[in-house]
């Protein structure tokens, strides 16, 4: 509720503007009408304005404006389990990077298959560990994660920047045989699933420019001729997620 007294010479206005949600009792309202008319008959100006001072803090002690406690035990569960979240979120993080390969320091697969792969490691667990890291531990986010973004792409690109699978117990790609089909299903894999991601919540960084290395050899290879020229794959998922990447 905002009250605006005017005293101009012997003239006094008043102006109330009310919200629907404030509310004044009936007393505080007589008692502002009679301090006005006071006021307004009244030639002292110290009068005027110890009687309009008083008049003003009773305005403010007839106001609602109480805040509803319920609100602050609401906000009180909901940090709770916020706090929980983002626990859980860092022990997840740690769990995976205590199963990095001691040699190369990129996460594996999963707990048995022990070789990093664009389609599961680096699209659908790394770049989470990433996110995970940007909100909670900005020393590991800028230390461990970037290093393993950089030895990423260092060991794993085969084609270009297109990334293959990398095995921790040869040091070396798992496939001897180069197959493009299945290099381009995972560099797309990557990028829609991992970096995408990534680049939607921090905008540009390291990881946007992986994305947009990855994508510009993934056409610069593409192996499919059409009508048209060529396309990176005959895959309906993996053109459905050039359609998404490429509207960035």
């Amino acid at each position: 509720m905002l009250w605006k007294i005017t005293i101009k010479g012997s003239t006094i206005k008043l102006m109330v503007s009310e919200d629907e949600n404030d509310s004044m009792n009936f007393l505080g309202i007589t008692f502002v009408y009679w301090v006005v008319i006071l006021v307004h008959i009244n030639s002292y100006c110290i009068v005027r304005s110890f009687i309009v001072f008083l008049a003003f803090l009773f305005f403010i002690s007839c106001t609602s404006d109480i805040p509803d406690e319920n609100l602050f035990v609401e906000a009180a569960g909901n940090g709770a389990t916020a706090n929980e979240g983002f626990v859980r979120c860092g022990k997840y993080v740690q769990g995976w990077l205590n199963l990095a390969d001691p040699v190369s320091g990129l996460v594996p697969q999963n707990i048995k298959n022990l070789y990093w792969n664009a389609k599961d490691a680096a699209a659908d667990n790394y770049p989470f560990m990433v996110l995970t890291a940007s909100m909670t531990d900005r020393p590991m986010f800028d230390g461990i994660m970037l290093d393993m973004l950089n030895t990423e792409i260092r060991l794993t690109s085969r084609l270009g920047r297109l990334p293959d699978t990398y095995d921790f117990i040869k040091q070396d790609f798992l496939d001897s045989l180069f197959d493009i089909n299945r290099i381009i299903f995972g560099s797309s894999e990557y990028v829609k699933d991992g970096l995408l991601p990534i680049t939607e919540w921090l905008g540009p960084s390291p990881w946007s420019e992986r994305m947009m290395g990855i994508l510009d050899d993934m056409w610069k290879y593409a192996p499919v001729d059409t009508p048209y020229g060529k396309i990176v794959s005959e895959n309906v998922e993996v053109n459905g997620e050039m359609l998404q990447t490429l509207t960035l």
